[in-house]
């Protein structure tokens, strides 16, 4: 009995080691830390399998803001209502929950995420290249469509793709510069459209159509994108290390031996699956409405024009930037030492997110600027720490089943629900009170984040 403890207290270590969480280093394993550049070298990896899942979350990212920033001037200019251009978003949202999981049961019986990144990131230019040209209140609806099931994409392939292309010891890097791509995406989208309609005075058609041309031209440098299969530095990696230890090979219960459905089921098993998919509802409730709060609080409180209000948004963005890349390297070490804190960090950061709506709504054009750059700051690194260890804590096969499930919960349960309450809140009261209500979510989901750090470790060695 004792022996059997100690070979699975001895592989349990080892496969700790191989997935680079937790038991690698002691005291100086920051020292250790291989720069992202060295990661993929020495692991054959290459740069452009990351390149490519970047460039298409730019490209999602810079299609979402150009159908927020034109949808006022579509619905004017074509008859449509201000519910129907909120219906065709609604469906947007929708999209996100019924294909996540449609795409994550065909990726569990066939790898096909390389082939469905490549297709979606096509066919968000052409999209709205197709809208500018539609006519009558249509025009929306060709980019509605691409960007829901895009972002039902961008959770359930790109993000478990990453996982494989990339090496455990720099998979939350990985995630980060994904993460700063899109960031980018949103304020290359913000110039685009400030210039496009400013200096080069285009209607909204001609903003779609040059807008969808660049983004068909940009997209073709991703097409050879390839999947590596699932498990390359997973399941591979432990396979070989309990086949050396044993001299047998030990089947582990690889997910691809069960039906989609119990596969799903047993994902849903996991303590922490749980306590993330809680924390990202709550998120939703929190982070979703402030696009929409922040667009009329800037006009009612500092009468800003579309223009100055693009300026404002984009540049508050962009202080997601050095938030990532400070976070990146350090979450990296937290993870590799410690790994229930990387989580902690993460909570400290929607800690951070609360403190900055409260500033957001000070009615100081400066102080607010700082509050929602906290509030943009703060979502891009907690969600990147999440991604990380809710794809760690499931095999390999089954990570599009968990990544979509957190755009189901954070996109269908928690934008609806945050849209619905701190809808009527604010038109009870004000914007104000409708902002500083969100305080409330994200201390919660703060507080998740930290129970859900108790149960880390374990769920990690199952």
């Amino acid at each position: 009995m004792a022996k059997v403890t100690q070979t699975v207290h001895r592989l349990r270590g080892r496969g700790r080691a191989v997935l680079s969480a937790g038991a690698v280093g002691g005291p100086d394993s920051a020292s250790t830390l291989l720069s992202l550049r060295s990661a993929l070298a020495d692991s054959g990896a290459g740069w452009y399998g990351l390149f490519a899942l970047s460039l298409f979350a730019l490209i999602d990212e810079a299609t979402v803001y150009v159908v927020g920033a034109i949808g006022p001037d579509v619905g004017n200019a074509l008859g449509a209502s201000a519910g129907g251009v909120g219906l065709l978003a609604a469906l947007g949202q929708a999209l996100v929950a019924l294909l996540g999981l449609r795409f994550a049961a065909t990726f569990y019986r066939r790898d096909r995420r390389a082939a469905r990144a490549k297709q979606f990131g096509g066919a968000y230019g052409a999209s709205l290249a197709l809208g500018s040209v539609t006519a009558g209140a249509a025009a929306l609806t060709p980019v509605t469509l691409a960007v829901g099931a895009g972002a039902a994409v961008v959770y359930a392939a790109h993000r478990p793709l990453l996982m494989d292309l990339v090496p455990p010891g720099a998979r939350l890097r990985a995630l980060s510069l994904h993460r700063a791509a899109g960031v980018i995406g949103i304020v290359a989208a913000v110039a685009g459209v400030a210039l496009l309609t400013g200096p080069v005075n285009l209607a909204w058609r001609g903003v779609m159509l040059v807008v969808g041309v660049v983004l068909v031209v940009v997209s073709a440098l991703g097409l050879r994108l390839r999947s590596p299969g699932y498990g390359k530095f997973d399941t591979d990696e432990i396979a070989a290390m309990i086949h050396d230890d044993d001299g047998d090979t030990l089947r582990t219960g690889d997910p691809a031996d069960l039906a989609f459905w119990e596969a799903f089921r047993r994902v849903l098993l996991i303590p922490t699956v749980r306590r993330l998919l809680a924390v990202w509802a709550v998120l939703g409730v929190a982070v979703t409405p402030v696009v929409t709060y922040q667009a009329f609080f800037l006009q009612e409180q500092f009468g800003l024009a579309t223009g100055a209000r693009a300026a404002f948004y984009g540049g508050a963005w962009a202080a997601a930037l050095p938030a990532l890349w400070i976070s990146a390297r350090w979450g990296e070490r937290l993870w590799r030492d410690n790994p229930p804190q990387l989580l902690q960090m993460a909570a400290g950061t929607l800690a951070v997110l609360a403190g900055g709506f409260v500033l957001a709504v000070v009615p100081v054009l400066a102080i607010s600027f700082v509050g929602f750059a906290l509030v943009a700051a703060a979502q891009a690194v907690a969600f990147t720490a999440m991604t990380m260890v809710l794809l760690s804590v499931v095999r390999p096969r089954a990570r599009p089943i968990a990544a979509a499930l957190s755009g189901v919960f954070f996109a269908a349960i928690g934008a609806q629900g945050g849209a619905f309450l701190l809808g009527s809140v604010a038109s009870r009261y004000s914007v104000v009170v409708a902002m500083l209500l969100l305080v409330v979510p994200a201390l919660g989901a703060a507080r998740l984040l930290r129970r859900a750090a108790d149960g880390l470790e374990a769920d990690l060695d199952q």
